[in-house]
């Protein structure tokens, strides 16, 4: 009786446990870094970038949670922003049509694993003097679906049944900003909540 129980309780929590990764919301985001191996990607936000040389910006998937056939998506760009070119990451055998600003479209011969990041492109982009953070005004990078808003978020196709499915698109900021603070005591911040 004791090992069934315990059997069944270890199979409750791995169910849960499966439950809370396939919650997690796909999405697509520009990062301003990479790591030495280009995998690890963690800056979403950045000052402004440099005028006199060009800077590599990383278009990644996060949490598909699924094979991953093929990926569409498009990134709009502030005007602080220029748009020289790209790198798509694909294999020999893949296809890809257009670009990241005007629309992508990867699609891969072999399906690509979802439930780790996937680094779709290196864009390349230069400053444009426009940027100024002492204003105080962030400038948005955001990824987005296709040019003609149908549909209106990045999706990608399933493996092995093709089904589309639908990510968000994230927002990248330059010149982030300060974030306001003011200083309480707990007694102050638990009076919000009666």
């Amino acid at each position: 009786m004791k090992r069934a129980l315990a059997v069944a309780l270890v199979a409750a929590c791995i169910g849960v446990y499966a439950s809370v990764a396939s919650a997690q919301v796909p999405f697509v985001q520009v990062f301003f870094d990479a790591d030495e191996f280009g995998e690890g990607y963690s800056e979403t936000q950045s000052s402004c970038l440099s005028t006199s040389g060009v800077s590599n910006l990383y278009v990644v998937t996060q949490n598909w949670n699924m094979f991953v056939q093929a990926v569409e998506y498009q990134v709009q760009f502030p005007p602080q922003v220029f748009y020289l070119g790209e790198t798509p990451n694909v294999g020999v055998n893949d296809l890809f049509i257009g670009n990241s600003q005007t629309g992508m479209t990867i699609a891969y011969n072999l399906p690509q694993n979802g439930f780790a990041p996937i680094h779709l492109s290196t864009l390349n982009v230069i400053g444009t003097g426009a940027c100024n953070c002492a204003a105080q005004t962030p400038y948005a990078i955001t990824v987005v679906g296709e040019p003609n808003g149908v549909p209106a978020k990045p999706r990608a196709v399933r493996w092995p049944d093709f089904a589309a499915v639908e990510g968000v698109g994230m927002t990248s900021l330059l010149c982030p900003g300060f974030v306001s603070t003011s200083q309480s005591t707990w007694g102050g911040i638990k009076a919000l909540y009666r």
